[in-house]
């Protein structure tokens, strides 16, 4: 061994949960559906982007 070398480390412990939750869908239609509309911002072009996705568990 000599000056060149370095030995270092690191260790972190994170004890939590996410508990209960719930999760809100922004959408305009009062029927029952297995998709849902999620708007969303596109990081390339910085515009407000909508797409249609199916429901989980659908």
């Amino acid at each position: 061994m000599n000056e060149n070398w370095r030995v270092s480390g690191f260790y972190n412990y994170l004890d939590s949960s996410v508990g209960p939750h719930s999760a809100f869908f922004q959408d305009d239609r009062d029927e029952e559906r297995e998709t849902f509309i999620h708007t969303y911002i596109d990081r390339a072009t910085g515009m407000q982007m909508t797409s249609e996705l199916d429901c989980p568990g659908m």
